[in-house]
C-alpha cells in the first residue's frame, strides 16, 4: 500500500501539461516537420538568391502555436480548479493498494479506479501520473509520500507492467 497527499496547482499544471506537450508523441511530430522546414529553408537559400522565407515563417507559426497551446491549457485548469475550490487549492489523498487506486479530495469526492483501467504510467521531475484511457490522471507528488515512497511505488508499477 502507498499513500501521498498533494495540493492541486499552478506547479503541478505546469509541470503535467509541460510534460504532456512537448515531450509527447505529436510534439515529435512537430519537431519533424519543424525540422524539414528548417532544411528546406536551407537548401532554398543555396538553390536561389533568396530564401523561401514561406518555411520560415511555419516554423516560427508552429512555434507560438505551441506555446500558446501550452500556456492555455494550463490557464483552462487552473480556472477550473479556482472555480471548484472556491479560490483555495484543493487537497487530495491518494491511496494505492495492490488492485486499485483511491483518491479523496478536500472537496469530498472520492474516485476510485481499478490498475486494469490504467493505461499509461509516466513521471516527471516532481510527480508520477497514472492515467486511464478515458484521460482521467492520478497524479502524486514524489516528495510527499506517507507510506511507501517514490522509487517503491515505481518498482511497483512496473512489476504490474507498466512502462514508465
Amino acid at each position: 500500500m502507498f499513500e501521498c497527499k498533494g495540493i492541486r496547482d499552478k506547479k503541478l499544471f505546469k509541470e503535467i501539461y509541460f510534460h504532456i506537450l512537448y515531450k509527447s508523441g505529436i510534439n515529435l511530430v512537430l519537431e519533424i516537420i519543424c525540422g524539414i522546414l528548417f532544411v528546406l529553408n536551407i537548401i532554398s537559400v543555396f538553390c536561389d538568391d533568396e530564401p523561401f522565407y514561406f518555411f520560415f515563417y511555419c516554423y516560427a507559426l508552429i512555434i507560438v502555436f505551441k506555446i500558446w497551446y501550452y500556456n492555455r491549457l494550463v490557464g483552462i485548469c487552473v480556472a477550473r480548479e479556482k472555480e471548484h475550490s472556491f479560490n483555495g487549492p484543493i487537497e487530495y489523498t491518494t491511496v494505492i493498494y495492490d488492485d486499485r487506486i483511491v483518491q479523496k479530495s478536500s472537496l469530498g469526492s472520492d474516485y476510485t479506479m481499478l490498475f486494469s483501467n490504467i493505461k499509461k504510467v509516466f513521471k516527471t521531475s516532481h510527480y508520477i501520473v497514472l492515467q486511464s484511457a478515458a484521460k482521467q490522471m492520478f497524479i502524486l507528488e514524489k516528495e510527499k509520500f506517507n507510506v511507501g515512497d517514490s522509487e517503491q511505488l515505481i518498482l511497483f508499477l512496473r512489476e504490474k507492467g507498466y512502462k514508465i
